[in-house]
C-alpha cells in the first residue's frame, strides 16, 4: 500500500444514488457452490453484480468511457449499438460487441464468472475503426453499490501483493477491480461532483487523481494502457467479506489461465444441460428451451437450493421501498409463476418481469397476505412440476 497521505476526493457525499435499468439482456453465474456471484447485463455493459446472495446487489454498473484526449468523449452504454449472444445455447456466458454509433470504435467482450471464485471475468478487445489505437484513450468506470446500498461506500486505490487495484467496502462487504493491463491513471471520486465521468466529459483526459472517497456515492475510474496491452486485456471484479479477501480473489483469477476458466465454466453448464429432458428435439427454429432453463437456474439461490429469486434487477431502488412492500408481495407469486412457465414453454420467448424478491423476510399483512394465501400454493405446484421436467 502507498505510505504517503492519500488525496481525498472532494464533493462528499455525491448525488443521491440510483440503480440502473432493469431491462436486462443477460444474466449468469457459475454452476457450483464455490462461486457465489451473479452478474447481469444491459446496454452492452455489466450491470448489478450480486454477492454473496442472489438478493444482494453490490454494483450499479461497470462500463467504459472513450476519449481522444482533446475534444471527443463517448460513453459506451449511451453511444453504441449492441450485439449480445451466448457462448453456446443454454450457457449463460456472453459475447458482447458494442459499436460506436458513428463508427469510430468497437469494443468486444466475453463475460462470465470464475467457476471457483467470487469473481466476474471480462475479456476485452478495443478495436479502433477510424484511426489507430494511439488515437484513443480507454477508461473503466465502476459504480460500487455494496450490500444493496449506493450511499455509505468507501473506495480507495490500493496495491494488493504487487497488483494495483480499486478497492471498496461497506457494511461487511468488499470488492476489488483489477486489470491484466497496466493502469495509466486511477481515481476514486463522488458521483456527480468529483468522479471520472465529470472529469473526462469536461477535460477529455484524466486531470483528477483522487486516492480515496469515504462514505458516499462513489465511482472508480481507471485509464487502461492500450499501448502496453495492444488493446486486449482482462478485467476481474471480485468480492469478499473484507478488502483483502476481495483482492486475493481478483489476483488469483488474473493469475489463472483465462482459457481454462472459460472452458470449465462452459463445461459445467453443458453437463447440467445434458441431464435435462430433450424438449428441444426435434430441432425447431428459434427454440428458446435451453435459454429458458439457463435463466431459471441462474436465478436460484446457492444457500437455499430450489429457492428462486423473481428477477435479478432492482426496478425501483430502496428509496421508496417502504411504499411498495405489499405491492412486492403481490408480485412474488405472479413472477414465480412466469419464471416456472418459461421452462414449460420452449417456444415462448422469456419476458423479463422487472421485479425482484430482495430478501425481505417480514410477514405480509392485509391485502398482501390474502394474495400470498391464494397464489403461493399454485406456484409451489408449478415449481415442483418444473423441477420434475428439468430432472
Amino acid at each position: 500500500m502507498n505510505d504517503s497521505a492519500p488525496r481525498f476526493a472532494p464533493g462528499w457525499p455525491g448525488i443521491p444514488p440510483r440503480w440502473t435499468s432493469s431491462a436486462k439482456t443477460g444474466a449468469g453465474t457459475a454452476l457450483n457452490q464455490h462461486s457465489k456471484v451473479w452478474f447481469t447485463l444491459s446496454h452492452g455493459i455489466l450491470n448489478e453484480v450480486y454477492f454473496p446472495r442472489v438478493d444482494q446487489a453490490c454494483t450499479r454498473d461497470l462500463g467504459f468511457l472513450v476519449t481522444d484526449g482533446r475534444s471527443y468523449f463517448s460513453e459506451e452504454k449511451r453511444h453504441c449499438t449492441f450485439e449480445n449472444r451466448p457462448f453456446e445455447p443454454g450457457v449463460p456466458a456472453f459475447e458482447l460487441v458494442n459499436t460506436e454509433i458513428n463508427g469510430r470504435y468497437r469494443i468486444h467482450k466475453e463475460v462470465f464468472t470464475d467457476p471457483y471464485r467470487n469473481v466476474v471475468v471480462q475479456k476485452i478487445r478495443f478495436e479502433p475503426l477510424q484511426g489507430g489505437l494511439s488515437d484513443y484513450r480507454l477508461y473503466t468506470l465502476l459504480s460500487p453499490h455494496l450490500a444493496n446500498f449506493g450511499n455509505g461506500n468507501t473506495g480507495w486505490i490500493g496495491d494488493y501483493k504487487g497488483l494495483s487495484m480499486f478497492l471498496a467496502e461497506h457494511d461487511g462487504t468488499a470488492l476489488a477491480l483489477a486489470s491484466s493491463a497496466p493502469w495509466r491513471k486511477m481515481s476514486v471520486g463522488f458521483v456527480g461532483t468529483s468522479d471520472g465521468w465529470q472529469d473526462l466529459s469536461e477535460h477529455f483526459q484524466m486531470e483528477w487523481e483522487y486516492q480515496r472517497a469515504e462514505k458516499g456515492n462513489i465511482a472508480c475510474t481507471g485509464e487502461i494502457d492500450l499501448a502496453a496491452c495492444k488493446g486486449e486485456f482482462v478485467l476481474a471484479l471480485g468480492f469478499g467479506g473484507i478488502w483483502s479477501e476481495a483482492g486475493q480473489q481478483v489476483r488469483s483469477s488474473l493469475f489463472e489461465d483465462y482459457d481454462d476458466l472459460r472452458k470449465h465454466y462452459v463445461m459445467h453448464w453443458k453437463n447440467w444441460q445434458d441431464t435435462l429432458l430433450k424438449l428441444d428435439q426435434p430441432q425447431r427454429e428459434s427454440d428458446l428451451y435451453r435459454a429458458s432453463t439457463a435463466v431459471l437456474r441462474t436465478h436460484e439461490s446457492k444457500d437455499f437450493l430450489g429457492g428462486i429469486i423473481a428477477s435479478l434487477s432492482i426496478p425501483w431502488g430502496f428509496n421508496i421501498w417502504s411504499k411498495l412492500r405489499a405491492r412486492f408481495w403481490r408480485r412474488v407469486p405472479r413472477t414465480m409463476q412466469s419464471e416456472c412457465c418459461a421452462t414449460w414453454s420452449p417456444r415462448r420467448r422469456p419476458r423479463a418481469t422487472g421485479h425482484k424478491i430482495c430478501g425481505w423476510m417480514g410477514a405480509p399483512t392485509g391485502a398482501a397476505s390474502r394474495w400470498m394465501k391464494r397464489r403461493f400454493p399454485s406456484c409451489c405446484l408449478i415449481c415442483c412440476g418444473a423441477n420434475r421436467r428439468m430432472g
